[in-house]
């Protein structure tokens, strides 16, 4: 059975047999929030593609169900090894999910007796989607993509993007990555996703224009991460993404 359908149908059984009243799928929103716990580290290499270059601009922002499926069925023929469902609201639906994904074959033989594998809904779970949560996730998929879409502009009309938490942001994305933008290599130049300045992360940070080509220009180097990204945004962005505006 296609991963998509598999998936579509196995969390409709978990939320019929959970929820009162007619459940519609498509009529709901869902969030897509990764396990955080210490024994969920990834563990091959897909776990690791999947975690570093697909969950990030999907994770902590509200999800319609093709955009879920897209996120977490497309890739090899793998889904997360569990995934706990809670009803937050009416129609928002949490999915906090395994870091670790697997083939139907080996989600089976983990769950065993769970005929909703690899889904367990769970209203008992200790997660909120929070204004501050969404915040974050919004911040990660607007310097991730360079745009979100306008219902997801509008959010920021209600809560300012500041420079600290685009610090906060880069900060923690260095925990992981080297670049910033982290696939600035697959990007096209004259489009909308495009930097010519790249951030570098060695024993200090680098501002580098037209990095891997014969006109590299080192622009800046230093370990203040503030005068780093200070310069970046006023440079490459004008303290503007997508027409959302940085308070300094």
């Amino acid at each position: 059975m296609d991963n998509k359908i598999f998936f579509k149908e196995q969390l409709l059984r978990t939320l019929n047999n959970s929820l009162v009243g007619q459940v519609i799928l498509n009529n709901m929103t869902f969030v897509i929030l990764p396990s955080n716990a210490d024994n969920e580290t990834p563990k091959n290499t897909w776990d690791e593609i999947i975690n570093w270059w697909v969950l990030p601009t999907s994770t902590h922002v509200k999800l319609s169900l093709d955009q879920v499926l897209e996120t977490l069925t497309s890739r090899q023929g793998l889904l997360p090894l569990w995934i706990k469902v809670k009803q937050q609201s009416e129609d928002l639906i949490l999915l906090n999910i395994s870091r670790r994904f697997r083939k139907v074959k080996d989600i089976k033989e983990f769950h065993k007796d769970n005929e909703n594998m690899p889904f367990v809904f769970d209203n008992s779970i200790p997660v909120e989607f929070t204004n501050e949560m969404q915040k974050i996730g919004l911040t990660r998929k607007l310097l991730w993509n360079f745009e979100v879409t306008e219902q997801e502009k509008s959010f920021f009309e209600n809560h300012p993007l500041t420079f600290t938490e685009i610090r906060q942001f880069i900060e923690n994305h260095f925990k992981s990555y080297i670049y910033f933008p982290p696939d600035y290599n697959h990007r096209t130049p004259d489009t909308k996703r495009y930097s010519k300045l790249v951030i570098k992360k060695d024993t200090e940070f680098s501002i580098v224009e037209n990095i891997s080509t014969a006109n590299e220009k080192n622009i800046l180097t230093t370990t203040d991460i503030s005068k780093i990204l200070d310069t970046y945004l006023d440079k490459e962005m004008n303290y503007r993404i997508d027409n959302i505006t940085i308070e300094k």
